[in-house]
């Protein structure tokens, strides 16, 4: 009977040990979520401005994922991107498999959401007037793709939590 019982806890234990939710690697912060959302919002911009130019500049379809991979390639916007990426996956799944689906929904929406909406809302104000001022907009903005004025950099404000962040999906403590 004893080790019946044994067994029985075992395989409980197993289970339960199954559907336990994984804490994210760092913790759940507003810092962070702050971090990851200024990421997010300049990948989000860097994308979007890329398609707006896509049309006025004459460029092909594409053009925008081009751009996008160019300033991901750029210093370490890259890293840091994936990094919060990997960050917000991981608070997302926690949220869920603790809080149900709906929490997830709300914690997306509270983190990301907003993101998209900002990106978007900037490159509505800016690529505006008419097709010469258009252009010359999307000229600039190539150039600080380029020239690696949108990179996140030691002295942007979320430097630090994003390096974190980066670091953790990539397995360094």
């Amino acid at each position: 009977m004893r080790r019946i019982l044994s067994w029985s806890l075992c395989g409980l234990l197993a289970v339960s040990m199954a559907h336990a939710a994984d804490a994210p690697k760092l913790p759940m912060t507003e810092a962070n979520n702050a971090a990851a959302g200024y990421a997010g919002t300049l990948n989000f911009y860097v994308g979007r401005m890329a398609f707006a130019c896509e049309s006025v500049l004459g460029r092909p379809e594409g053009f925008d994922k081009t751009v996008v991979a160019q300033w991901r390639a750029h210093g370490e916007n890259g890293r840091l991107f994936a990094g919060a990426v990997a960050y917000l996956g991981d608070s997302l799944k926690f949220i869920e498999q603790t809080q149900g689906d709906d929490a997830g929904n709300a914690f997306f929406a509270a983190t990301s959401r907003p993101a998209i909406e900002k990106a978007k809302a900037e490159v509505a104000s800016e690529v505006t007037g008419t097709n010469e001022q258009k252009t010359a907009t999307c000229h600039r903005f190539l150039a600080h793709v380029a020239d690696g004025s949108l990179d996140i950099t030691s002295k942007s404000e979320h430097y630090q939590a994003l390096s974190r962040m980066a670091d953790a999906a990539a397995g360094h403590p």
